[in-house]
């Protein structure tokens, strides 16, 4: 049916009432087939296809580029090395490297390894030596410029370390250097005047501890009846250093002589001369007939 207006001019199904301007009543028309926009056209921009002028009209993303595919493997010669993407955010193209994903093309083993290889997932190991694992016992061991022990032995029992050069004892300086260390014995050479002068039994002990030296001595000897024997010299293992003091002394004790108090030994500046003193007399008179012991001990420098 129709709508009136004013004089029942009602017009027909899908017009629409428009304006003619003033001094004109508004009439009927038939509605635009374009709709009621302004767009006149649209255009296909970069990298963009279809559009139109007229009716409903499409636009598409433009093919091109790398192309659809699927990219990219576990292999070495499709794994992905580059990608470049444009401005509009497009993968534009894709390259896959020969040899994987670094610049590495061969890993070799070298001193002191094993294993190494120029393709794939290789494995680098520390190379035996021809030590057997296990535990030593004071060792005696050899270590190569790596590092690592090449040859291995048990020790002896109480080996204890060796410090060639010495160690620091309660600090750095070379007032606190240890570097030198022995004990010993040895058989001290004897002078004696009078007419039994052989057959002494003697033996010394020493201990040299950096450049002081302790020594201990026993000396036995029987004198026969009607002889005579008078030590005048006694030797020590080290040669005393020189200093401006003339003489060292030390103890000196006699079995056969009953006032022990006057006696000692006396060791003379840059030798190994060590000579027993009786009260004012230089030298020991042994007693005939008797089993005569003496026993001599000093501390000194040595040189």
């Amino acid at each position: 049916g129709q709508i009136g207006i004013s004089g029942a001019n009602y017009g027909n199904s899908g017009q629409v009432l428009t304006s003619n301007g003033s001094g004109s009543a508004p009439s009927w028309q038939n509605a635009s087939s374009g709709g009621g926009g302004d767009i006149t056209a649209v255009n296909a921009g970069t990298n963009l296809t279809g559009g139109g002028t007229s009716g409903s009209v499409t636009l598409n993303m433009a093919t091109g580029g790398i192309g659809a595919g699927t990219y990219g493997s576990t292999s070495n010669s499709a794994k992905i090395d580059n990608i470049t993407v444009d401005a509009f955010g497009r993968v534009t193209n894709i390259t896959t490297g020969a040899t994987g994903n670094g610049d590495i093309t061969a890993v070799t083993a070298g001193t002191g390894l094993s294993g190494g290889g120029t393709s794939g997932s290789v494995t680098i190991n520390l190379a035996n030596t021809s030590v057997t694992a296990g535990s030593y016992t004071t060792a005696d061991i050899t270590v190569d410029a790596q590092g690592r022990i090449t040859s291995a032995s048990n020790g002896s029992a109480g080996g204890g370390n060796q410090f060639s050069s010495g160690i620091y004892v309660g600090g750095t300086a070379s007032a606190n250097l240890l570097d030198d260390y022995e004990e010993g014995t040895y058989t001290p050479s004897i002078t004696a005047t009078g007419t039994d002068t052989s057959g002494f039994s003697r033996i010394g002990y020493y201990t040299k501890i950096g450049d002081i030296v302790h020594v201990e001595m026993r000396i036995t000897k029987f004198v026969d009846e009607d002889e005579s024997c008078k030590i005048t010299n006694i030797t020590v293992p080290f040669a005393a250093n020189n200093t401006s003091t003339i003489y060292y002394k030390g103890g000196l004790w006699h079995s056969e002589t009953y006032d022990k108090s006057n006696l000692y030994s006396l060791l003379r500046e840059s030798t190994t001369n060590l000579t027993p003193y009786n009260g004012a007399t230089f030298g020991l008179s042994l007693a005939a007939d008797e089993n005569n012991t003496i026993g001599v001990n000093i501390t000194y420098k040595i040189q």
